[in-house]
């Protein structure tokens, strides 16, 4: 692999390799497919943790910044 082809018309053998390199490739690219589809729900259930995780990070601010500011006040 990584090597480069040169193909001309009627070069059998060349474009044997090539289709041979293709279909390779093909299969790698369906393999990371099928893998990112068994991953798919992890990576929405981690976004929503995530989301969840920044909402609370939020009210956690605001609620040290409330206190911060009633400190302040006296």
């Amino acid at each position: 692999m990584g090597s480069i082809i040169e193909l001309q018309k009627g070069d059998k053998a060349a474009w044997k390799e090539l289709n041979t390199k293709l279909e390779a490739l093909t299969s790698i690219l369906n393999d990371i497919e099928n893998r990112i589809t068994e991953l798919s729900p992890y990576v929405e259930k981690h976004a929503s943790l995530m989301q969840q995780y920044e909402k609370i990070k939020r009210e956690r601010d605001n609620v040290i910044a409330t206190m911060l500011m009633a400190v302040r006040r006296r």
